[in-house]
């Protein structure tokens, strides 16, 4: 089953939310990740929320855990901590034939 990573954000310090995304998106990608969406709302129809979305993609929880848990990840994660306010969950979906080839990458 894919795996997913969705983080609902609200950025305080720009500068070092950056430097925190552009390192945390070399990691994932060394761990089979992939950025599904990056961005901005553009409207709610429902209720009020931050103003950024991330929704990411691995191929499996496996994947995902050993990628939050890596030693550069780590290492990074107090950059979004103190520049950003953030809810993020993992939610197990399903596999999408488009989104990994048959060997699951």
């Amino acid at each position: 089953m894919a795996f997913y990573v969705i983080a609902h954000t609200d950025v305080v310090d720009f500068v070092t939310y950056r430097t925190y995304a552009q390192r945390a998106e070399e990691i994932l990608l060394a761990y089979g990740g992939r950025v599904l969406v990056k961005g901005t709302v553009g409207q709610y129809v429902q209720g009020k929320g931050p103003k950024f979305h991330t929704i990411l993609v691995f191929p499996d929880k496996a994947a995902a855990d050993a990628c939050y848990m890596c030693d550069e990840y780590q290492e990074i994660l107090p950059l979004s901590m103190r520049s950003a306010i953030r809810d993020v969950v993992m939610v197990e979906g399903e596999d999408l034939p488009e989104l990994f080839g048959s060997d699951g990458t």
